[in-house]
């Protein structure tokens, strides 16, 4: 007869496989496939001993710690929405029928511009009346022209209207195709979600579009479980080497002191954050506070974002935008928007303990979600235990539209100019704050 060998079994394809967060990420269909490294073969003897050693071989009864640990796997924990209400401070997204009277006070400005932009008065210009891209809308209607006398009457206002029109009309035909060709989330990305970021930002030249698809959460400002355990996310470094505080920083300055992180995680069936942000290019007294901040940070806290990302480290960057292209993920779209969310208020509330007003409330801020060419926006609130994000299918545009892609570019200037009017100006002072109290403690400290 002849011997048959005994099957072999794969091998490890990392040395790191027993680390906490080497977790099985969900297939990303649109990620190139790599061989994996090292050996592939094991002898026969190696094979047979992992057999006789396994449960199925052992009269021993599994614990009950380990069936409880089964049966609620907690890369299931944090598919839905609900999930995000386990989190120490809990992120919870509330229906709101009418937003106005919900915000607070620091988000009324905003709402309100929005609200005018919403309501598509004066959106298109006056010098594009004849053009043949806008004869026989029936969506156009007489007070969506803008007044000849806003300042478009010029040549050069003509020619660039009629340029950025040309630009326009093209992302709609991309957004059209899109859906009816089927595309995946990554074709929309690039396609009609980036060059509508990019053509309406073009004249804001201190605004920054940053695609974030492969970004990761700071093992530092990784939100906490209410039970005291921390998300682990895939992809990331390990948690037992970067957790914890520290009193002296790399750089020899003293740091914020927050608690302890506890080395415990939880898993996150997660495979990336969010999308995009809009990050903000700071002015010079503002990039002067940021490098004297990061200067006395300890490793594991030294960006001014929740992410060690380069481009990100030095910027703040206050708006988050999940794509999808369909309606049926979007408790998927919003855990991911909630998980990112919250790790930027962890980021953040280091900054208001070390200004010494750990308690004091953070800006409110605008949340994009976009399902396929439709694009709405919610506010998060900070409502000191607990973070509250108030949404009721607000539309800001679309790309699907003449009308919605002009309406959408509107929206999108309005938030770059609360960036620069109402969110610098805060950060600005709370960081301020926080490097004098730093210096204060420093100062306390040396004498």
């Amino acid at each position: 007869m002849v011997n048959t060998p005994s099957p072999r079994k794969r091998a490890r394809t990392s040395q790191n496989d027993d680390d906490d967060d080497d977790e099985i990420a969900p297939l990303d269909l649109d990620k190139t496939p790599v061989r994996p490294s090292g050996s592939s073969t094991r002898s026969a003897s190696t094979f047979h001993a992992a057999l006789v050693t396994r449960p199925a071989f052992s009269t021993a009864q599994p614990s009950s710690e380990t069936s409880r640990s089964r049966s609620s796997s907690p890369s299931k924990r944090f598919q839905k929405i609900g999930s995000l209400l386990a989190l120490a401070v809990p992120v919870h997204f509330t229906k709101t029928p009418v937003l106005g009277t919900a915000l607070p006070s620091d988000a009324k400005g905003l709402f309100k511009t929005l609200s005018a932009v919403r309501a598509k008065v004066r959106l298109l210009p006056a010098v594009l009346r004849s053009h043949p891209d806008f004869r026989g809308d029936d969506e156009i209607l007489e007070s969506m022209w803008a007044d000849d006398s806003e300042g478009q009457g010029t040549i050069e206002a003509h020619e660039a209207a009629r340029r950025r029109q040309e630009e326009l009309r093209r992302i709609v035909a991309e957004s059209t195709d899109a859906s009816n060709e089927g595309r995946f989330e990554s074709g929309w990305n690039n396609l009609v979600h980036t060059p509508i970021l990019k053509l309406a930002t073009r004249d804001m030249p201190r605004l920054i579009i940053e695609p974030v698809m492969s970004a990761q959460i700071m093992p530092a400002f990784r939100p906490l479980l209410a039970s005291g355990q921390q998300l682990l996310l895939p992809s990331s470094s390990s948690v037992s080497s970067t957790t914890g505080s520290s009193h002296a920083s790399d750089h020899g300055g003293v740091a914020a002191v927050p608690a302890p992180r506890p080395v415990a995680a939880i898993g996150l069936s997660v495979h990336k954050m969010v999308d995009y942000v809009v990050a903000l290019r700071p002015s010079d007294t503002l990039r002067a506070l940021i490098d004297a901040f990061l200067l006395g940070e300890p490793r594991e806290r030294d960006s001014i974002n929740q992410t060690r990302y380069m481009p990100l480290q030095k910027r703040p960057a206050p708006i988050f935008i999940e794509t999808k292209t369909t309606s049926g993920v979007q408790d998927g779209a919003s855990v991911q928007l909630g998980v990112w969310l919250a790790a930027w208020y962890e980021r953040l509330r280091t900054l208001t303990a070390l200004a010494g007003s750990p308690q004091e409330k953070l800006i409110t801020l605008p949340l994009i979600q976009v399902t396929s060419g439709v694009w709405t926006l919610m506010f998060a609130v900070d409502e000191g235990t607990q973070i509250r994000v108030r949404h009721r299918d607000w539309k800001i545009g679309d790309t699907d539209s003449t009308v919605g892609i002009y309406q959408l570019q509107a929206s999108l200037v309005a938030l770059g100019k609360w960036m620069e009017n109402t969110f610098e100006p805060w950060f600005t002072d709370l960081l301020e704050r926080a490097v004098e109290n730093r210096r204060r403690i420093a100062s306390q400290l040396a004498g």
